[in-house]
């Protein structure tokens, strides 16, 4: 191995600068062999034999050059190296000679040549004879007299010394149009960057190297590489040149003149980067310009363009690859085409074998690219994304945006680059041949869930008909042809979709008219498998306003084609809407002219087992899919995990091209549909397993319930349950409320019993208005509580103004004390009075909300605040007060706090309502204002919104948790009291004061598994004597019914 006259080649796979690299500051000039890899652990210098054959075929690695003073950043293409085609990397057969001038011919743009002169490329990769820079000819051609005849001189790095390389780049008049323009955009097209003197002595490659090869552009996971790139002698006749790239790996950014390409890994790469880490092309590919030079990012080549133009081409091309569409006899007859191109009738591919082809007469070359002059320059490379092999017929008119749907003797490829779920019923996949004789059974229900996602969002597009579509309607986007035409129709006859709300409990389709300036698209709406979580294929459609049920209309109907169903004659669908939108549904498939339904598909309507708890309570018993028999335990919420993912991509693009948009998209939810079906059967098997341990927990319910009631009454349960179930089927939309909802009884609030004890009042003898002084002391409790958590976020240096503010809140409060006060004594009387008001209270909260400051430390916080003054309730009396006092005394005493609990016992009813309230108007500020905000705004708005809520339901949960310290007291020592008021009214925790994770936290693990808390059901107690406990087991008996 000779040693290099200009320094050494550090061999690396990344750009870092490592201590080892300036250790070997101290070695000076090394020989070749003598390399230091970069990925080497420790501070010991290891020796690597680095030589043009272990380079040639991996000739994408990061080197570094040896200049004397410090390592510079360097090429393989200056140590000689050389990428050829055709046949694996290695160096074709019959490559023909190089040319000279002495022949009078001139060396074409691939490198090709006509005289029999070989070049030292092919022999001797390390001469000993260097070429001066005057040797590197302007027009691709050498002087005669300075080759031998026996030994040439291959292609020599360049000098390393700046000034000589710099005179090199200023003495050339073709290197200023050579160098990239760094504008900081990225419309670069350009090869080479202007002359930058001050770029660190890093050398650009000319056009050609010393033989007249040219160099090309290549981008890989390394980085942005030069290389001298030599075609196939023997097959260029017979494969197209970006097709002899593509063989190699690498992928062309234009079908004439090319100069840049990419490799497939990089590509692939992208692609996967793209889809687990969401990011962008944009962010991408800066990161290869850091990784080519972490120091000067910018003055690397931007190719960002073409980087999103190719990751285009080659997702679609990879999406065809997985689905077989390139193994059909038409893909394959057009590559045999290309490949061996016939020459006249009698001619056949196997006639003439590589090797054969006549070499070209001298002066000529292939493709006719002799004359670089001639060609086209980079930035008019044709843009067209369409490949070779795959034409698609909407791009023969650039504004044919939507192709006509395929005829009936066509074959329909809706979703045929799509892969559904493998677990889902689907006739002809995977059920038996016999499964017809059991249609009916509930195994073979298909299910699906709606829901819109406004996330993803879609600017308007300034050049609408250039864009290019690679494939319409062939993966979870719908066709836009057929589907605008649905919506033109659904326009024209809008009585069909007009309608009466029979749900006011519900906001969801308040903003389905709500327009937002700019965007083309508002969201997208979708149609999945309601078990497993698979996107359906061509069911995305896009809401030009709000969502609307015409949009949901043609996803349903796509669903269900493109889904494998035909023969499943049971349907379910799952909707937060149902209530509304299945009344007119059967009428609108029936009437219209571009959607189908047979008659024989049953549809069950359902809605998710959170969103139904935000309708009126006739929609729980109707549309929850736990009164639904044969659908089991399914929440109906799973698209929101789907979509919380999916916004990390619609961020990025929601300025691209609707065809990019749409690519892009598709490309995200069938990779979310291949990553269930790889872990389906560990999925299954874990539901299976949890099903099992749930089953035996639910069957024994079921048995203890049904053994403790009389055989005839479970009869009759029996009987109501399925008479409302066949009624339902029947189309009585309100069957199963008529037996479900009259077995919940609602508690009583503090209003009812107030009046109701003081109707009792007036007709007994007495003293009057007992109930109203009690009820007025509890709203006097929670102004007290409302003004501790106000001082509270004031924290401890409020302001001069929030000071004086808390002055006229205390003094308001202090009169409302003292009025409070003067009226007890009239109940409870002197002694009781001044007994209550000598009990030492504590004074600090034990709960403090996120945004309140603790009370310790604020001095602002004394025992003497009004807010903090205990008010004399007959429960604030303590059992030491009653030893001594006379009967009759303590006997109107204990009437009082028997009053007392009753009204607290309401008030707390009330505080789990205010609860149940604020938590389901959480959801939907959540889901229709949150995530819907498309400005800064009205996020800002939505957010306050949500903070008023969550202060709400907080300051509820005190009061109720108040109450119940209070009922407790009055209870006493009487244990069977004490554990029926616990038994009735529970602590109320904050993981009780929770909306579904579906909606605040959609990727929560666990989060599709969660079940609501004890604040939603029955709030009666229990008691075997009167006929609420009947009711209770019976609502038990039905709700367990569903489930086993």
């Amino acid at each position: 191995m000779t040693t290099l006259e200009s320094g050494f080649q550090r061999e690396k796979y990344t750009s870092g600068h490592s201590l080892v690299g300036r250790r070997l500051l101290r070695v000076g000039i090394i020989n070749a062999s003598n390399a230091k890899d970069s990925r080497d652990v420790g501070d010991a210098l290891n020796v690597l034999d680095l030589n043009l054959q272990n380079h040639q075929l991996v000739p994408f690695h990061r080197v570094e050059k040896w200049t004397g003073e410090y390592f510079r950043p360097g090429g393989l293409w200056e140590v000689g190296i050389r990428l050829y085609l055709g046949h694996n990397g290695k160096r074709c057969p019959v490559q023909l000679p190089l040319n000279e001038s002495t022949h009078g011919t001139s060396i074409g743009a691939e490198g090709y040549v006509g005289n029999g002169i070989q070049s030292a490329a092919e022999n001797n990769y390390w001469s000993g004879t260097s070429l001066a820079a005057d040797e590197y000819s302007r027009n691709g051609t050498r002087d005669a007299a300075e080759v031998t005849d026996t030994h040439d001189i291959g292609p020599t790095p360049a000098n390393n010394d700046e000034e000589s390389f710099t005179s090199q780049l200023l003495a050339d008049p073709e290197i200023p149009t050579l160098f990239e323009l760094d504008d900081g955009d990225d419309e670069d097209i350009n090869l080479y960057e202007e002359l930058d003197t001050s770029f660190h002595n890093q050398p650009r490659p000319r056009a050609e190297d010393n033989d007249g090869i040219p160099f090309k552009v290549i981008i890989h996971t390394s980085g942005v590489h030069y290389l001298p790139v030599r075609t196939c002698t023997c097959r260029s006749a017979m494969l197209p040149l970006d097709l002899q790239y593509l063989e190699m790996g690498l992928f062309a950014t234009s079908f004439q003149n090319i100069r840049t390409l990419f490799t497939l890994e990089v590509l692939e790469d992208f692609r996967v980067t793209n889809l687990e880490c969401k990011t962008s092309g944009y962010q991408y590919y800066q990161k290869l310009r850091r990784i080519t030079s972490p120091s000067f990012p910018k003055q690397v080549l931007n190719r960002y363009r073409e980087l999103r133009r190719l990751s285009r081409q080659y997702r679609n091309l990879i999406l065809h690859k997985i689905h077989g569409q390139g193994h059909s006899e038409q893909a394959l007859k057009a590559y045999m085409e290309l490949k061996y191109p016939q020459q006249g009738s009698e001619m056949h591919p196997d006639q003439e074998p590589f090797g054969s082809i006549t070499p070209p007469e001298p002066g000529q070359t292939r493709n006719n690219s002799s004359s670089r002059q001639s060609e086209p320059n980079e930035d008019s490379e044709r843009n067209d994304t369409t490949s070779r092999l795959e034409v698609d017929p909407g791009d023969s008119d650039p504004n044919n945006m939507s192709p006509e749907p395929p005829s009936r003797n066509e074959p329909d490829k809706r979703g045929s680059l799509t892969l559904f779920c493998p677990a889902c019923p689907q006739p002809g996949v995977n059920l038996p041949d016999d499964w017809v004789l059991e249609a009916d059974s509930d195994i073979y229900i298909r299910s699906y869930v709606a829901d819109g996602n406004f996330k993803a969002d879609h600017l308007n597009q300034k050049n609408e008909g250039d864009d290019v579509w690679l494939s319409v309607g062939e993966g979870f986007m719908t066709d836009p042809g057929p589907y605008k035409e649905h919506i033109k129709e659904a326009i024209s006859l809008a009585p069909r979709y007009k309608r009466e709300p029979t749900c006011h409990n519900y906001h969801a389709q308040k903003a389905e008219n709500r327009v937002s300036p700019g965007k083309r698209v508002r969201g997208i709406g979708a149609h999945a498998c309601a078990r497993h979580g698979c996107f359906c294929p061509n069911s995305v459609v896009d809401f030009d306003k709000g969502e609307k049920q015409m949009h949901m209309d043609w996803s349903l109907t796509q669903a269900r084609e493109t889904t494998n169903t035909k023969g499943i004659t049971r349907h379910l669908e799952i909707y937060d809407i149902n209530c509304q939108y299945c009344v007119n549904l059967m009428k609108r498939l029936t009437d219209s002219t571009k959607m189908h339904w047979p008659p024989s598909v049953k549809i069950t309507f359902a809605i998710g087992l959170f969103h139904v708890h935000g309708h009126k309570s006739e929609c729980l018993y109707n549309y929850a899919s736990t009164y639904i028999p044969g659908v089991g335990i399914i929440d109906g919420e799973i698209l929101e995990p789907l979509w919380s993912v999916l916004n990390d991509t619609s961020r990025s693009t929601r300025s691209a091209t609707t065809a990019h948009r749409a690519e892009v998209l598709d490309d995200h939810m069938g990779d979310s549909n291949w990553k269930k079906t790889i872990n389906m059967a560990a999925t299954i098997a874990a539901k299976y397993k949890r099903a099992g341990e749930q089953s035996g927990i639910t069957e024994a319910f079921y048995r203890n319930l049904t053994e403790q009631q009389p055989p005839e009454l479970v009869d009759t349960w029996e009987q109501e349950i399925k008479q409302a179930e066949f009624d339902r089927d029947q189309g009585v939309s309100d069957a199963m409320s008529q037996v479900m909802a009259s077995k919940v009884k609602t508690a009583a609030g503090r209003q009812e019993i107030e009046l109701h004890l003081s109707n009792m009042e007036l007709t007994s003898s007495g003293a009057t208005g007992k109930a109203a002084w009690i009820s007025s002391g509890l709203k006097l409790e929670q102004a007290q509580l409302e003004l501790r958590s106000h001082v509270r976020k004031l924290g401890t240096h409020p302001s001069t103004a929030q000071q004086l503010d808390l002055v006229n809140k205390r003094r308001s409060m202090r009169t409302r004390v003292e009025a409070f006060s003067r009226t007890a004594l009239t109940f409870l009387g002197e002694e009781a009075l001044e007994s209550i008001q000598g009990v030492n209270t504590p004074v600090l909260d034990d709960e403090v909300s996120d945004d309140e400051i603790a009370d310790i430390g604020n001095v602002n916080i004394t025992r003497a605040d009004p807010e903090r003054q205990p008010l004399p309730f007959p429960s604030a009396l303590l059992d030491d007060y009653f030893r001594d006092l006379e009967e009759g005394m303590a006997h109107q005493l204990k009437g009082l706090q028997k009053l007392e609990l009753r009204i607290r016992q309401g008030h707390a009813e009330d505080c789990l309502e205010a609860v149940r309230s604020a938590l389901i108007q959480l959801s939907w500020q959540y889901k229709y204002q949150v995530r819907m905000a498309d400005s800064v705004y009205t996020g800002t708005r939505a957010w306050d919104g949500v903070k008023l809520l969550n202060a709400s339901w907080k300051l509820h949960k005190k009061i109720y948790n108040a109450n119940r310290i209070a009922m407790i007291r009055i209870a006493g020592h009487s244990e069977e009291d004490i554990m029926q008021i616990r038994r009735e009214f529970p602590v109320l925790y904050d993981h009780d004061c929770k909306h579904s994770a579906a909606i605040s936290d959609p990727n929560v693990r666990g989060g599709s598994s969660d079940r609501l808390s004890w604040i939603w059901r029955s709030r009666q107690g229990l008691n075997a004597d009167n006929q609420l406990y009947v009711n209770e087991c019976e609502l038990s008996f039905l709700l367990t019914l569903q489930t086993i």
